[in-house]
């Protein structure tokens, strides 16, 4: 799997999951959602990594784990 080398520098699973972004006020939810978001990025990087085996059902994964991660943000900050 592939680290990034700086900040400026971002993996293709950070940028998909936009890792830099987010605006959770309380620190638990920003932590969680953060985590969250850090998993995410990993296994689209895993995706990104293998994608010499099946680059169609990489990117596949990769879109499904975008989408995933999209409906677990928005679980961790919904409001009862």
């Amino acid at each position: 799997m592939t680290e990034s080398n700086s900040q400026n520098e971002k993996t293709i699973g950070e940028r998909r999951v936009r890792i830099d972004f987010n605006v959770c006020r309380d620190e638990e939810t920003w932590n969680d959602v953060d985590q969250c978001k850090r998993a995410f990025a990993m296994l689209i990087n895993q995706c990104d990594h293998e994608k010499h085996r099946d680059p169609r059902l990489a990117a596949e994964a990769m879109t499904r784990i975008e989408d995933a991660a999209h409906w677990m943000v928005k679980l961790l900050t919904a409001t009862s």
